[in-house]
């Protein structure tokens, strides 16, 4: 948070409930669907490093280890954010 996915991204996953999320929707709504779209964009950079250390003759011979926490809360347990 903020959430600001690179423009290329910004018109995947609009469609929520039957419904396309645009800058008039509800925040909430908005910052979802721009978090997807960060999560996208993470993927596919993640997916150029992979092949680079394979083009490189690298891969063999690398570890690579993804770690994560918990990720955002969108009032799916009453909570907004990452913090609490």
């Amino acid at each position: 948070d903020p959430y600001s996915p690179p423009a290329q991204y910004q018109s995947l996953f609009t469609d929520r409930d039957g419904r396309t999320v645009t800058a008039d929707s509800p925040r909430p709504l908005r910052e979802v669907v721009a978090y997807d779209q960060e999560i996208r964009y993470t993927d596919d950079e993640l997916e150029r490093l992979f092949e680079e250390i394979q083009r490189l003759g690298l891969g063999e011979n690398t570890i690579f280890i993804l770690t994560s926490d918990h990720g955002e809360e969108f009032f799916e347990h009453g909570l907004w954010g990452h913090g609490p």
